[in-house]
């Protein structure tokens, strides 16, 4: 019987792609845990969407395109031409349109808005947050390993879309989103 630990990472190293072993404190490891971070988030949010079959879907076919962005990050860039799953400007539109079409029925917010409302709508301004760090981490590890300008994007354009979900998940429920302004300067009559 194959066990689930082996010991290897016991004095702090750890193996990407390519059989190369690194620093569990390497940046990539960090990179890659807070995309699995982010992965995560997303399946708590899926958890939480029992009554909506075609978001769980979405949702579903965005952890596995992580999960491609993840197979990038762990290669380094001689091999990840050869070896990575392609991170496609039709995923970036994917997601452009998702964006359009619910922001057309959601509308432009005119301020900050405060994270809250229903669990699911918290959970999804959480996964927001996620993409963003993953997104800092993802930066940072481009200055020293080059990744694919797509990937990059993608990882921006689905910050975007969490936040987005996040109020469409507070407008399907009837709920008035919180607002925060600037006391001299009031953007939406808070």
């Amino acid at each position: 019987m194959k066990k689930v630990y082996t010991r290897t990472g016991d004095g702090g190293t750890t193996s990407i792609g390519g059989d190369i072993r690194v620093s569990k404190a390497d940046h990539r490891i960090e990179t890659l845990g807070s995309l699995d971070e982010l992965n995560v988030s997303i399946g708590i949010c899926r958890s939480m969407m029992n009554d909506n079959p075609e978001m769980l879907s979405y949702l579903k076919g965005i952890q596995q395109s992580l999960m491609k962005v993840m197979s990038n990050v762990a290669l380094t860039a001689d091999i990840r031409a050869e070896r990575a799953p392609e991170i496609t400007e039709e995923m970036i539109k994917g997601i452009e349109e998702k964006i359009d079409y619910i922001t057309s029925v959601t509308s432009q917010p005119k301020c900050y808005i405060l994270p809250g409302g229903t669990p699911l709508s918290s959970f999804l301004h959480k996964a927001r947050v996620d993409t963003r760090r993953a997104e800092r981490n993802l930066w940072r590890l481009n200055e020293q390993d080059p990744l694919p300008e797509n990937l990059l994007k993608y990882v921006n354009r689905l910050a975007d879309l969490f936040f987005i979900l996040s109020r469409n998940e507070l407008l399907k429920h009837g709920l008035v989103e919180e607002h925060w302004c600037l006391s001299q300067d009031p953007c939406c009559g808070c």
